[in-house]
């Protein structure tokens, strides 16, 4: 691929007129106010990030892909062997929603993505394991047939917290427990609340 040199003098007058432009677009009394989120970002009080308004934020429950998360564990388990450790839906890098999910026989860890609309392959992984690594990844391994439905476990979450249901995905523990885990951004913040629910008897679990 050809790359094109801007030569210097035309960059430097780029630079000029950019740094004359952002001059131009502060406050009418001549300062600019810069704020920091709880993310650790900063944002310039007045601005508007359109990309982070809730209102334009997809609930991923309420709007769900075309595809369910046993469609796409069946896909998994066409092309890979093991036992699910870990199932999760959430934002692709191609746009739209994509299922990952991760797999663990005796001496493999397998991790597939899915587009969550059309179940296309978007990627895989394949790391071996040695003796020790794979038994603690088998102690994440769960039937998903043991747990509650997904709608049991947002419908509790949502009690603990409403707003829109961001992301999710359930996680085996090497305890040998199973959660889920939401992400739930609330109405009119700009960061999302993680809530966990307990996917064999669906309490809410809260941080020691």
């Amino acid at each position: 691929m050809r790359r094109t040199t801007i030569p210097a003098l035309v960059a430097t007058a780029a630079l000029g007129l950019t740094a004359c432009s952002g001059s131009d677009d502060a406050s009418s009394d001549g300062s600019s106010a810069e704020t920091t989120t709880s993310a650790g970002s900063s944002r310039t009080t007045g601005e508007t990030d359109e990309s982070q308004s809730p209102s334009d934020t997809r609930d991923v429950v309420d709007s769900p892909p075309t595809e369910d998360m046993h469609a796409a564990l069946d896909a998994t388990r066409d092309s890979l062997p093991g036992a699910v450790s870990k199932i999760e839906l959430e934002s692709a890098e191609t746009g739209g929603l994509a299922y990952k999910i991760e797999l663990v026989s005796e001496d493999m860890e397998y991790s597939a993505q899915f587009d969550a609309d059309t179940l296309d392959q978007l990627g895989e992984d394949r790391d071996e394991l040695d003796p020790d690594d794979a038994a603690e990844a088998q102690k994440q391994t769960f039937d998903i047939n043991d747990l509650i439905d997904l709608d049991e476990a947002v419908g509790t979450a949502r009690d603990e917290q409403d707003g829109a249901v961001t992301s999710w995905k359930i996680e085996g523990k090497d305890d040998g427990s199973v959660q889920y885990e939401f992400d739930i951004l609330p109405d009119d913040a700009s960061d999302d609340v993680e809530v966990q629910i307990d996917a064999k008897d669906g309490s809410v679990i809260h941080d020691p």
